[in-house]
């Protein structure tokens, strides 16, 4: 089973992707969130593929981008698209949420597409990932809207007929039960992704032997950082020195290393 972890810039990118992990998960919160901007497609495509492009320049495994609902129709589809594999970008993950979209947990409720239309963008992305290690996640936000698991199996059968290569039933449920009886109902061969945001305390293995090939966890790196400032950085008002939390936080030396200081001094040395 894969598992993808969530970046959202260069630095997270590189980082996160030298810890195990099969894949780096180009979050749209996460860049969202680090552009203080709500996760509702308002962050513009410029901005989410130069992010893209500095992620996968960093990033030491596959980059899977998240790519709401396709910014636009398909046509829009089309030509964002190319650009993000320009960009070395792997795979994309697309959700039947209409555009703009609105991030899965913000309270209320929200239209979705009309399963043949967004059908269509799937089309097109396989167009553009069609190569032997390129792939497309279809999402459907069936089962958070509240439709129930055959609206969600009905969207998804749509959906891998129309060429995905994983299929993302997505939940809100605070357990896996809805995503378990929708796999057990799943009578394609396409893939099973989970992203279990809400439901942290399945495991991988459970997800695994229930049927599911990728899990993404989608949002934890940007929660991490936000956690780690809030209960680190007030010891030093506290303190009123640094020195209780040099032991726990990363030397200089590691962020030069890791923003290229090695390169710097060989180029100095070339032109000695």
């Amino acid at each position: 089973m894969k598992t993808a972890i969530a970046a959202h810039n260069a630095f997270t990118a590189k980082i996160v992707s030298s810890l195990g992990f099969d894949l780096v998960w180009g979050s749209s919160l996460e860049i969202s969130t680090a552009y203080c901007l709500p996760d509702a497609s308002i962050v513009s495509f410029d901005s989410v593929l130069r992010v893209a492009k500095e992620m996968v320049e960093n990033s030491s495994v596959p980059v899977l981008m998240d790519c709401d609902s396709g910014y636009g129709n398909e046509v829009n589809v089309f030509y964002y698209f190319q650009e993000l594999k320009k960009a070395g970008v792997k795979a994309v993950c697309i959700e039947d949420n209409i555009f703009p979209k609105q991030n899965s947990f913000y309270e209320g409720t929200r239209l979705l597409e009309e399963a043949q239309a967004f059908a269509r963008k799937i089309v097109m992305a396989k167009r553009i990932f069609n190569g032997p290690d390129e792939f497309v996640v279809a999402r459907t936000e069936a089962l958070i809207q509240g439709m129930g698991v055959e609206e969600a199996l009905r969207r998804a059968t749509i959906y891998a007929d129309a060429g995905a290569d994983y299929v993302m039933p997505h939940s809100k449920q605070s357990t896996p039960d809805e995503i378990f009886e929708f796999s057990k109902l799943w009578k394609g061969k396409t893939k099973l992704v989970s992203v279990p945001s809400k439901y942290p305390q399945v495991t991988r293995a459970e997800l695994e032997s229930n049927g599911y090939d990728l899990v993404i966890y989608a949002n934890h790196t940007v929660r991490t950082i936000k956690r780690a400032l809030e209960t680190t950085l007030p010891r030093i008002l506290e303190a009123g020195t640094s020195a209780p939390i040099e032991k726990e936080i990363a030397p200089i030396s590691e962020i030069l290393a890791i923003t290229g200081e090695d390169k710097v001094k060989e180029l100095e040395a070339m032109s000695a």
